[in-house]
């Protein structure tokens, strides 16, 4: 194998994550807030920042209300079935991140949960939603900026706008996402593991044209 064969081998995507309901167990284990009205507009044509520092004593006491709120949001929760074990198999193949629609504020709190269950160290960043739009949205903007075509999700109305724009979902069935006309590229699983045999197979495709295209 030449320098240039085994270089491009080596360079593993990124892949990213939804975090509740794909790598996080919901509370008492019930996906109830999945959404189900469908879209297909575009991203605006300019996206605003919303994690400045705060300035005055109103938006500072709102933003430790929305931290304390957060924070609640992740007590006793733990991870998916096998999430672990998932996690750990697609980090072989992939460089992962979590690109989530909750607060900015959530961000440490998200990663004392990866700690805490032993996942940190597979993932490279973690990206809550900083900009003023809507999940759907920032994530398909932040998808874009990052240059990343792979996502688990497991909200329906998200991952059927991803979709249609390009992205390759893998989408973590729930009830309440049964049933939407989700385009045929997109591959139902229930444990992250089932992931993996369809990235490898990617992998192998896309090496398999790399390299004829090495030899002409």
């Amino acid at each position: 194998m030449d320098d240039q064969t085994d270089k491009i081998q080596k360079v593993k995507p990124l892949f990213s994550f939804d975090f509740d309901g794909v790598i996080c167990r919901p509370p008492l284990g019930q996906n109830r807030v999945l959404g189900r009205k469908l879209h297909d507009d575009e991203l605006p044509e300019s996206v605003r920042q919303v994690d400045a520092p705060a300035k005055g004593l109103s938006q500072k006491s709102w933003l430790r209300f929305r931290g304390f709120f957060e924070t609640i949001k992740y007590l006793g929760r733990v991870p998916m079935p096998r999430a672990y074990e998932g996690v750990v198999a697609i980090s072989q193949v992939r460089r992962l991140v979590i690109i989530t629609g909750r607060s900015f504020l959530a961000k440490e709190i998200v990663e004392a949960w990866l700690r805490k269950y032993n996942m940190a160290q597979y993932f490279i960043g973690v990206y809550p939603n900083n900009t003023d739009l809507g999940t759907r949205k920032y994530k398909l903007h932040t998808l874009r900026n990052m240059g990343i075509t792979e996502h688990a999700d497991d909200d329906g109305a998200i991952s059927y706008y991803l979709a249609n724009k390009g992205i390759q979902i893998y989408l973590r069935d729930w009830e309440q996402n049964v049933g939407l006309p989700y385009a045929q590229s997109v591959v139902h699983f229930q444990n992250i593991e089932e992931i993996v045999p369809h990235l490898v197979e990617i992998d192998r495709r896309a090496a398999q044209g790399e390299t004829a295209r090495l030899k002409n």
